[in-house]
């Protein structure tokens, strides 16, 4: 509830310092969450297991530190925005024409800001370690909530502020974009771990969402908007399945699954329709979104719309490979 509150709040504030505050407390939020759950889990673990304790503390400290690098840049920037206009008023610097050159310097300070949020390449790795850490209820609302912070964000200050910018780093956004898609469906094949295989999902839907954003269409940012929703509630859904089987298994290794559907046919059931809403199969809520984005993707640069295809044959593997 208390995430919630704060994404709506997100939605309505247009002073960029009221907005920022209630950004960066959902981070908080969820970051306390994950500690909370890591310090029960070391009343339960043996002198032996302390090593993988020790991985964990890790792996919270890269999340810290990694959101907190984006965040002091996100200072940084909303401060010098505030001297050089006067105002932190979203409709006043809609009206506001940057230089060029203060355009490009300043999509830079917002891409590292918001590209740890979705999260793209290189800002990916605490994605999967974060899933894996955190609670279900953890995970559902990082999935369904948290990461759209990151594409919310440059949909609302990235795309309209700086226009010049957005056309001159577009090639950019599609290397990396690319490249996090493929990378990350690869590596969802080989994972064994339920958890990790949903978590590179989310960021091959992530990054194909940013490529949407990019696209200069009315349709493809339409379609990104969609996917965003409708990514909320499958991986959210994914999250919830595996969650479920943990509690009754203990045990996320997909090779201790076999046969499932002999001894929970509906639970079965349900599973494979979100899996296949993962595959966005026609009829299901991730397919208009993602049509609409390769629609997009068709009309701005085919040979990326060639390898975003491709990735999401590798989409269909890792998905398939999960239930």
């Amino acid at each position: 509830m208390f995430q919630c509150m704060h994404f709506y709040y997100i939605w309505q504030y247009l002073n960029q310092v009221t907005w920022f505050k209630f950004y960066n407390r959902l981070s908080l939020g969820y970051t306390a969450l994950i500690t909370k759950s890591n310090t029960e889990n070391i009343k339960k673990v043996s002198l032996g297991e302390y090593t993988n304790v020790i991985n964990n503390d890790i792996d919270i400290l890269c999340n810290f530190l990694g959101n907190g690098v984006a965040r002091v840049i996100q200072v940084l920037e909303i401060l010098f925005i505030y001297f050089y206009v006067g105002t932190s008023n979203y409709i006043v610097l809609l009206t506001c024409n940057f230089d060029p050159f203060l355009q490009k310097i300043l999509w830079i300070a917002f891409f590292v800001s918001f590209a740890v949020k979705v999260p793209m390449i290189p800002f990916y790795i605490w994605l999967p370690e974060a899933h894996v850490e955190a609670p279900t209820p953890g995970s559902v609302i990082l999935a369904g909530i948290l990461l759209k912070l990151g594409t919310y964000g440059f949909l609302r200050f990235s795309l309209p502020l700086f226009t010049f910018a957005n056309f001159y780093y577009t090639p950019f956004i599609y290397t990396l974009s690319i490249l996090g898609l493929i990378y990350s469906s690869l590596v969802a094949i080989r994972q064994t771990d339920l958890k990790r295989i949903v978590a590179y999902a989310s960021i091959a839907h992530m990054n194909l969402i940013m490529i949407g954003l990019y696209t200069n269409k009315i349709y493809g940012i339409e379609g990104s908007l969609l996917q965003m929703f409708s990514h909320g509630l499958v991986s959210g859904a994914l999250f919830l399945i595996v969650g479920v089987l943990y509690e009754r298994y203990h045990t996320r290794l997909i090779k201790y699954y076999s046969g499932l559907v002999q001894t929970m046919p509906l639970f079965a059931v349900i599973f494979l329709l979100f899996t296949l809403a993962n595959i966005a199969l026609p009829t299901t809520s991730s397919f208009v979104g993602e049509f609409l984005i390769f629609l997009g993707i068709f009309n701005t640069n085919s040979t990326i719309a060639v390898f975003a295809i491709l990735s999401m044959m590798f989409g269909s593997i890792y998905s398939l490979w999960l239930y």
